[in-house]
This record gives C-alpha cells, structure tokens and sequence, in this order.
C-alpha cells in the first residue's frame, strides 16, 4: 500500500491552443505548483494450492497552484482484478480472467467555434486466459 502526496514545478500540460502550421497538434505549457496526492493499493494471494487472486486499485487528484485539475486526459480511478485457476481435472489446463476499470477522463480543446470538452465515460476491459503447459 502505498500513499503518497508529490508536489512539483515545471509539469507539462496540454493547452487548447493549437500549433500554427502544424497537424492538428496542441502547445504544452508547464504548469508550476502541481500537488497530486492519493493512494495505491494492491493485494495478491492463493485462495488453494490451484487459484490465485490479484486485486489493486489507485485513486489521485492532481491539481495546479489554483485549484485546476491538471491532465484530466489521465484516469484518476482505476481498479484491476484478475484470477487464474488450474483445473484439478486437467492438471495441464490454466484458465484466467481479469478486469480493468478506470474512471471517465477528458481533454478540453480550442476551436474556431469556441471551447469544447471530449470526453470519454469510464469502462472496463476484460481478459481471458486459457493455458496449457
């Protein structure tokens, strides 16, 4: 487990602005007074001798000097479980799955017509794992 508090200068940050010239690309500026606290988690184990069990999770903010989320492009919330069991019936056979969730993350970007906001809500991934040794 771990809990942590990170205060930095210089941190870059995308702006809205775009590059004259460029290809649709965006300036970085750098952000000074950026704190970002939170906490990490993870745990591992056998539940028996044929079945492991992972489950983490990670929760931060980070913010500039006047209170603004800095690069909300990245999920503040992400959670992971993943399990793995061999059969006892087929010694050889492994079969697995998992998850990873994070939250919604956005990235506001200039226009011609104005300010926007992109946004991406949150969601999970799933894996499966079949294994033979």
């Amino acid at each position: 487990m771990s809990v942590f508090r990170i205060e930095q200068d210089n941190v870059a940050q995308a702006t809205t602005i775009p590059i004259p010239g460029s290809n649709g690309e965006f300036a970085w500026k750098s952000t000074d007074g950026t704190v970002s606290k939170g906490v990490e988690f993870e745990v591992n184990g056998a539940i028996t001798d044929n079945w492991q069990m992972t489950f983490g999770a990670t929760r931060y903010v980070a913010e500039d000097n006047e209170g603004n989320a800095v690069n909300p492009n990245l999920p503040r919330t992400s959670v992971k479980l993943f399990t793995r069991y061999r059969l006892l019936a087929i010694p050889e056979l492994t079969v697995g799955g998992g998850v990873n969730w994070q939250n919604r993350v956005y990235k506001d970007t200039t226009t011609p017509y104005g300010t926007f906001r992109a946004e991406q809500g949150s969601y999970a991934l799933v894996d499966l794992l079949p294994a033979i040794r």
